[in-house]
């Protein structure tokens, strides 16, 4: 039985980008891949909303993470021509009610660090987004949007140098061993001295199956509309309305173009 050093179960862009600083530090790692290729899940998936850091509680680590990393991320897309574009967000307030909220949400991204933040008035949503109604705004230049695929692309063709992907392999079971965690997958069997977790919406049962923490995953899903052509000039940005009590948003995202 082969050992490795560390088991990634579920290749999504998260763990491309970490197994392969992971593996320039000289660690043997695996990613082991239920589907054809790495990143077919919800990492290609999703608004493709490059975030500055609004909305997490101050002092969080999604907070600092999310701060640091659209910095890298700007620099990754640049370096490896990925399209993607620092377009900055609106978050809109529709009514005059709506302000005092809109000050806090401000108020929090400055806490995280997001100086850039600042609130908008009606005259500045006119001049940028004539097709949105509102009172007033938060401007959060920093934010932008990345072409999802292209970074997958990019982060796999890294990835492949230094890490063992394994494409259609599919985790069924693991012992605790001296030493490490064993893998059985419908291959072949490892014995990983570190095993992460990494299944998105399948890891609740990843974790049962490898003796881990007991918790539920309840998947929340998004609907996505796509403009046509001729009417793809009403918006030139993502745009907010205030997110609900449970954090959540209707936005209009924009994908961009190669």
């Amino acid at each position: 039985m082969e050992r490795i050093d560390v088991a990634v179960v579920g290749a999504c862009v998260v763990w491309l980008a970490t197994a392969c600083a992971v593996a320039q530090r000289g660690h043997v790692t695996c990613l082991f891949e239920v589907r054809p290729r790495p990143g077919l899940e919800a990492s290609t998936h999703n608004s493709g909303v490059i975030r500055a850091g609004l909305y997490y509680p101050n002092g969080s680590l999604k907070a600092q993470l999310c701060v640091e990393g659209r910095e890298r991320m700007y620099r990754f897309c640049s370096d490896h021509d990925i399209p993607h574009a620092r377009c900055g967000k609106l978050v809109v307030a529709a009514h005059a009610s709506e302000i005092t909220a809109l000050e806090a949400l401000a108020a929090r991204a400055h806490a995280n660090g997001v100086e850039d933040v600042e609130i908008v008035d009606r005259g500045f949503l006119r001049r940028h987004e004539p097709q949105v109604e509102g009172v007033a705004a938060v401007w959060s230049p920093s934010t932008g949007i990345v072409e999802a695929e292209a970074l997958v692309r990019s982060l796999r063709k890294a990835a492949s140098r230094t890490v063992h992907i394994l494409p259609s392999t599919r985790v069924t079971g693991g012992t605790a061993r001296t030493g490490g965690i064993e893998i059985q997958t419908n291959r072949e069997r490892l014995l990983a001295s570190v095993v992460v977790n990494a299944a998105g919406l399948y890891a609740d049962d990843v974790s049962a199956m490898l003796g881990g923490e007991s918790f539920a995953i309840y998947p929340v899903r998004g609907e996505y509309a796509e403009l046509l052509p001729r009417a793809r000039q009403l918006v030139s940005r993502p745009v907010y309305p205030l997110p609900d009590r449970s954090g959540h948003s209707l936005g209009v995202h924009l994908t961009p173009t190669t």
